[in-house]
């Protein structure tokens, strides 16, 4: 019974074992078929490459391959492209027969794309492995170029060495006007400089559009001696140019500091010209300004007078007396010299309530009537004066068609102020840009020539000196017309 009972219990354990080998073995099957499809998909990824690797590589290595390619992309014109393809020729192939005919090809289409340092280098590199002299020549002109083009040297120096990289079949032709070193500059060359220097001027006076202002130039330029004249001009600046940059002059702070603040008030300009655009008033709106500022528009009453210097108090007294009557007076003014032989005397006109910077106060003055004078003369500051009134101007407000110039003027100034405004606020609002400084209770105006500096037109420029006034007929009581500009003091 006991061994039954063994035998049962071993039958049962033989069982369970059994049972637990086939598990075993079914995840055994499982991961080794998992571990072969892996394998079989690693082998098929690898095939794929090596068929890809196979199929590609050699097409876009292959030396014969990549210069046709090089040659074509030369043929359609595009120098940059091709040096670099090129390049990459030599890249694949560093012991390449034709390499140095290569690196001056390469150097010459640099120099056609106008990309200099890319041709320097590539002349550089050729200059220190090749041995052939004639060859070594080819080289030192091609870095010749390379400089002339970087801007070492000026305008007439740059377009020869751009007209050496042109084909032969468009060389320039006619007399030679000039020899700039191993170059000769001839009547075309001469043509093209000038039409390009005029280009620049007309630009720069932003007058590009205007055709019939550059054939006028062109045709005033064309005279054999304006022609011999300019390209001195331009062979001078040419030289100067070349002398100031070997000098270091264009690498001096001072001017690289002039040179930063020309180039943003030059691109201010350029952006301000294309944002703002300027609308004309219409006559409405002078007509509404006009009626709204009639307080401006009101002119003082204003004597046009006849100003007398004389010398000492002595010599004033003495012509005061020889004076009789107002055409003498007038005489005896023309006749006037000062000590730097110019006329002593001329006309001016005062306005009341406002003091004058020559006479001072000048209300004496405005009891006198029309041909009346100075009875003694007037001292101011050491300087002795007689004085005629020609004629009296009584006060009176303006005319719309008088200060229709001046409200046009200001308008337009109100307008662009008002778009600068905008164009501010809307650019501080997209680069996020808020002032915190806050402005007084009362705004203190900038000078008009701070604000010009600040904004567009850069430092203000003296005003020219006012033209010297004539003296009125000797017939002072005729009431000669008063001058346009009677509302502006003189």
């Amino acid at each position: 019974m006991y061994e039954s009972h063994n035998a049962s219990e071993v039958s049962e354990v033989d069982g369970r074992s059994g049972q637990e080998g086939v598990k075993v073995g079914l995840w055994g099957v499982l991961i080794f078929a998992e571990l072969a499809a892996l394998w079989v998909v690693i082998v098929v990824f690898w095939v794929w490459l090596a068929n890809r690797l196979t199929s590609t590589g050699p097409v876009s290595r292959d030396p014969e391959k990549m210069k046709l390619a090089a040659k074509e992309l030369e043929e359609r014109g595009l120098a940059a492209a091709a040096a670099a393809a090129w390049q990459a020729y030599l890249d694949a192939q560093p012991q390449a027969p034709d390499r140095w005919e290569v690196l001056l090809r390469i150097g010459n289409l640099y120099l056609r794309a106008q990309q200099p340092t890319q041709a320097a280098q590539a002349f550089a590199l050729l200059r220190q492995e090749v041995p052939d002299e004639q060859l070594k020549q080819q080289v030192e002109a091609g870095l010749v170029a390379c400089e002339r083009l970087s801007g070492l040297y000026g305008p007439i120096e740059k377009w020869l060495a751009q007209r050496r990289l042109q084909p032969q079949s468009i060389a320039a032709q006619g007399q030679v006007v000039a020899i700039v070193g191993d170059e000769k500059l001839t009547e075309a060359d001469l043509d093209m400089l000038l039409r390009s220097r005029l280009d620049q001027l007309l630009a720069a006076q932003g007058l590009s559009a205007d055709k019939a202002q550059r054939e006028a130039q062109l045709r005033q330029w064309n005279s054999p001696g304006m022609r011999a004249r300019l390209l001195r001009l331009l062979l001078q600046n040419d030289l100067f140019l070349r002398r100031a940059r070997e000098m270091k002059l264009h690498e001096d702070p001072e001017f690289v500091a002039q040179r930063e603040e020309t180039l943003e008030m030059l691109l201010l300009e350029r952006f301000l010209e294309r944002e703002l655009v300027d609308t004309a008033p219409t006559q409405a709106d002078v007509e509404a300004y006009y009626r709204s500022h009639l307080a401006q528009f009101q002119q003082p009453e204003m004597l046009q007078v006849v100003l007398m210097q004389l010398p000492d108090a002595k010599t004033a007294a003495e012509t005061g007396a020889k004076i009789q009557s107002a055409e003498e007076f007038v005489r005896i003014a023309a006749s006037l010299k000062g000590a730097n032989g110019q006329p002593a005397a001329g006309l001016r006109q005062i306005v009341r309530n406002r003091p004058d910077p020559i006479l001072g106060d000048p209300e004496p003055l405005f009891q006198l009537q029309e041909g009346q004078w100075t009875n003694r003369p007037l001292e101011v500051r050491g300087n002795y004066y007689l004085v005629l009134v020609d004629k009296k101007i009584p006060a009176r407000t303006l005319s719309l068609a008088e200060v229709r110039p001046v409200i046009l003027d200001t308008l337009r100034q109100q307008r662009r102020q008002e778009a600068l405004d905008r164009l501010f606020e809307q650019l501080s609002h997209r680069y996020g840009v808020k002032i915190l400084l806050q402005a007084p209770a009362t705004a203190t105006e900038l000078p008009l020539d701070a604000e010009q500096t600040l904004t567009e037109k850069g430092p203000s420029k003296p005003s020219p000196p006012t033209a010297s006034i004539p003296l009125p007929p000797q017939n002072p009581t005729s009431n000669p017309k008063p001058p346009e500009n009677s509302a502006k003091e003189p």
